[in-house]
């Protein structure tokens, strides 16, 4: 199955940073704090939660593209971003 994927980017000082929506295909099982990389865009961002069938995370540094696969530094597990849903 799918779920949302939320990527909050921090923007520096900004008081709204940016988000972007994606769906990933099947769950989560990052965990809290874990540091996630891209696999094409060398992305990174900080898990945040999981909760109702959504994963949030901190996008730290770069922007995460359709496609790539996001891997976690602690688990390992990689999951795949498959498309930004439409609005």
């Amino acid at each position: 199955g799918f779920q949302t994927i939320k990527c909050v980017y921090s923007g520096g000082l900004a008081s709204t940073p940016a988000t972007a929506i994606f769906t990933m295909v099947a769950g989560a099982a990052y965990t809290a704090g874990e540091v996630l990389t891209g696999s094409i865009s060398g992305a990174k961002g900080t898990f945040v939660s999981e909760a109702a069938n959504a994963v949030t995370l901190l996008v730290t540094g770069g922007v995460f593209v359709v496609g790539e696969t996001l891997t976690g530094a602690t688990s390992g597990i990689g999951l795949a971003l498959a498309a930004r849903p439409a609005r």
